[in-house]
């Protein structure tokens, strides 16, 4: 049985991602790991959705694989797709954080949605499914 899924995310600078995460799209910071001011790694939550931030030079072996096999790029193959309740809700978050996002846009399958980049690269659609 799965209890869990959490991607966790490689990037520059753990405190930027989780400022960002936690602005843009209302994350809140639970837990992190690493010395005072430079955390190596931390665990975002909202709802019952988890993300993890990882520092792309961490000292385990499996961190600099998954980065050196992706050119040195953060970023590079991952989309993240969140379905919310309320679209125009997490459109004045991104607003306020001053996230540039494009859309929304109505797609044929039933979602109204919004895309953007964070600052390591990584690709993000924040989507409500409409009425029916």
């Amino acid at each position: 049985m799965t209890t869990s899924f959490s991607p966790d995310l490689l990037v520059s600078d753990v405190a930027k991602a989780s400022r960002f995460l936690q602005a843009a799209l209302g994350f809140k910071e639970v837990d992190r790991a690493g010395p005072m001011g430079e955390p190596v790694w931390a665990l975002l939550m909202r709802d019952n959705q988890r993300v993890m931030v990882e520092a792309h030079n961490a000292h385990d072996g499996d961190t600099r694989e998954v980065v050196a096999s992706a050119g040195g790029r953060l970023g590079a193959t991952v989309h993240f797709y969140m379905s919310v309740d309320d679209l125009e809700k997490e459109i004045v978050r991104l607003r306020d954080a001053g996230v540039p996002f494009k859309g929304p846009t109505t797609q044929p399958y039933g979602m109204r949605e919004v895309r953007f980049r964070d600052p390591d690269g990584y690709s993000w659609m924040v989507g409500q499914r409409l009425a029916r």
